[in-house]
């Protein structure tokens, strides 16, 4: 039994084999109970803690969902990316549909796009991701969209930022929102080599001098 129990702990974490050797002693006295297991290192570990309340975030409304996708763009480094295809994905999959829940959710998303390989992008998150570029979203969800171009763009097949990207940043600019209207700008320094240059004269330029003139007061000559 020894023996088996050896090749047994070789294969799970550091933290649980402690644990699990006492849940294995012949004296039942002197396991844990079930509330000292719970409590042990392993359980608090905030990767452990962020896939545990995946079971159960479907059931939490639009103010805990925001939260908890804020947060687990810190945690995902300490997650194996092997774990973010088969479960962090498909609950953000989920959100994207979710108006209220988007511009958090894209947080989690774009690391996961920016840590990934240009395979793991087309093959795996772009199925899934691709649906955002032509959604009605929010103000904040567009802006975090502009505000990431650039990690889009490293991603992305030159035939994807024709068909995706650059009809996202196209439409930014017909926005109304200010937020908006900054963020495309900046946005379009990162995609200025495929502007054509029709787009540039009819859309980008004249955007660029209605922000200008708008924030500074000042009235631009044509």
């Amino acid at each position: 039994m020894d023996r088996n129990l050896h090749s047994l702990l070789e294969k799970i974490p550091h933290h649980l084999q402690e644990p699990l050797q006492g849940l294995l002693n012949m004296d039942a006295k002197r396991r844990p109970n079930s509330q000292n297991f719970s409590i042990i290192k392993y359980f608090m570990d905030p990767g452990v803690h962020a896939l545990q309340y995946l079971d159960v975030i479907q059931m939490k409304d639009s103010t805990h969902k925001t939260h908890y996708y804020h947060n687990l763009k810190q945690t995902l480094p300490a997650i194996p990316k092997k774990l973010w295809w088969q479960h962090i994905l498909p609950s953000l999959q989920a959100e994207l549909q979710s108006p209220e829940v988007l511009a958090a959710a894209l947080q989690p998303l774009l690391f996961m796009i920016g840590d990934s390989s240009s395979d793991e992008y087309q093959t795996i998150i772009l199925p899934v991701f691709r649906s955002v570029f032509g959604m009605p979203k929010s103000v904040q969800a567009t802006v975090t969209l502009l505000e990431n171009i650039e990690v889009l763009m490293a991603k992305s097949p030159k035939a994807d930022i024709r068909s995706d990207v650059l009809p996202m940043v196209y439409n930014s600019f017909e926005s109304t929102a200010p937020q908006i209207q900054c963020a495309s700008m900046r946005a379009a320094a990162h995609v200025a080599e495929f502007l054509d240059e029709n787009a540039v004269r009819k859309m980008v330029l004249p955007r660029t001098r209605s922000v200008f003139e708008t924030n500074s007061g000042q009235k631009v000559n044509e």
